[in-house]
């Protein structure tokens, strides 16, 4: 698919009037992109640029215009099927009337749990606004961290650190953050003696 294939595509999506729009752009760093001579943020966008080769796609936040999803490809084909499926997403989370529904729904599809279940994780992981936070970010673009580009931290762990030491997936990372706060010296024992290192 090429770029101009996949704006067409994305332009036919439900909600594409309430999508964040595409901007071309020639470079993009961590936070900003580069337009014509001018680095600077653009408010909820995003695009697919090529640099060297590789092509880079990158979204912006509604609130500030920083950049705060950015992947990059080796090919054409490659960024705009991550970009499509990324941008889906975001249309079909436009359809969802809470967060805990786009979480339940992730949960449904990326876990194969029923409606049920997933329903009692959202529920947990909610009842903290910064663990929930951290959670609804991963849904969005995959990244551990929150809008504010910060990890929440309990007892020394964060949700990446327990996915990247311990045989946790990121839902069973988020969770068991809850479990620290709720129950750190438990959490902690448990830590020590039983959930089996990467």
């Amino acid at each position: 698919m090429t770029i101009n294939e996949l704006i067409l595509e994305v332009n036919g999506l439900s909600n594409a009037t309430k999508m964040p729009k595409y901007i071309e752009a020639l470079d993009v760093s961590d936070s900003q992109v580069l337009q014509g001579t001018k680095w600077g943020t653009v408010l909820y966008s995003w695009g697919i640029c090529r640099k060297e080769g590789q092509f880079i796609y990158f979204e912006t936040d509604n609130e500030r215009g920083y950049v705060s999803n950015k992947r990059v490809f080796q090919d054409e084909n490659s960024a705009t099927q991550y970009a499509l499926c990324t941008l889906k997403i975001i249309n079909d989370a436009l359809n969802e009337s809470t967060p805990s529904d786009i979480a339940i729904r992730y949960i449904v599809n990326s876990y194969n749990y029923s409606q049920t279940r997933a329903k009692k994780m959202v529920e947990q992981i909610a009842g903290y606004s910064d663990i929930f936070e951290e959670f609804l970010n991963y849904i969005r673009i995959g990244k551990f961290r929150k809008k504010d580009r910060t990890q929440t931290q309990i007892e020394g762990f964060t949700a990446e650190r327990l996915c990247k030491e311990y045989d946790l997936s990121p839902l069973g990372a988020y969770n068991f953050l809850v479990y620290l706060r709720e129950e750190p010296q438990n959490a902690l024992a448990d830590l020590k003696a039983g959930l089996p290192r990467k």
